[in-house]
């Protein structure tokens, strides 16, 4: 177990840092989670947890770093699909449940706030629907939906990740009456009608001529004055920010 002495010592330090509130001292000290600490570092608070992402790196991520010399001289990636390929990389993650769930959970937690900040800033007035292209949880459909009431909205991934989503969507955003959840291959199927096609950290992950597949796709499943979104992380021209 943990000496004492030194758990005190600790929790004291996390009191300094703010992470930790404290009523009392000494043997009467209670400890107790300060409102950042709670929405961000306690899975069962809130969906802004980010220890997703540690605890997938734990899962599945650290192993990959003992083949960081070799990504370097070769240029190619040291994942599940390092044999295989990349358009092979989510087939062979998603068959992994234990791997698929962590996976979602860190993309929850690492995408809360600028989701939720592009579902209140977008105007989605003259919009009904929308569709999100490999939404996993349909985190972003859901926090379309509560932002603007009128909107319906369909959360599209490959199939091992319907069940995942619906979870989610039914027992932690309860938006079931608003937020559908279905199954598409992107690379190989059309996409279906929609007023906005919203795609989330999706266009990174593939070459340009992948890119303009899919960009093109949603161009053929919009009306006239519907809306592309794509959400990304930008790297700066000169290279010194996001990189």
């Amino acid at each position: 177990g943990i000496r004492k002495s030194k758990s005190t010592l600790f929790l004291e330090t996390l009191v300094e840092c703010g992470v930790l509130g404290r009523t009392g001292s000494k043997a009467e000290a209670v400890y107790y989670n300060m409102p950042n600490t709670s929405a961000f570092l306690d899975k069962t608070v809130s969906e802004m947890y980010v220890g997703g992402i540690l605890e997938m790196a734990s899962l599945r991520l650290y192993r990959f770093w003992k083949d960081l010399r070799e990504a370097l001289e070769t240029g190619m990636m040291q994942n599940e699909s390092k044999e295989s390929g990349w358009n092979d990389f989510f087939p062979n993650l998603y068959r992994q449940p234990e791997s698929l769930a962590s996976f979602m959970e860190a993309m929850v937690g690492i995408s809360s706030g600028h989701f939720r900040k592009f579902a209140i800033a977008f105007d989605f007035s003259k919009y009904r629907t929308c569709i999100d292209i490999g939404g996993a949880t349909g985190q972003l459909s859901c926090y379309v939906a509560q932002e603007n009431s009128h909107m319906r909205c369909t959360t599209l991934d490959l199939p091992p990740v319907k069940p995942i989503a619906e979870q989610w969507i039914n027992k932690v955003w309860e938006c079931s009456h608003r937020v559908k959840a279905g199954n598409i291959d992107f690379l190989a199927h059309p996409f279906p009608k929609a007023d906005v096609v919203l795609m989330a950290m999706i266009l990174h992950d593939w070459g340009y001529k992948e890119k303009m597949m899919l960009i093109k796709k949603a161009y053929d499943a919009l009306p006239p004055g519907g809306a592309l979104v794509s959400l990304e992380s930008v790297i700066d021209d000169d290279r010194r920010m996001n990189t």
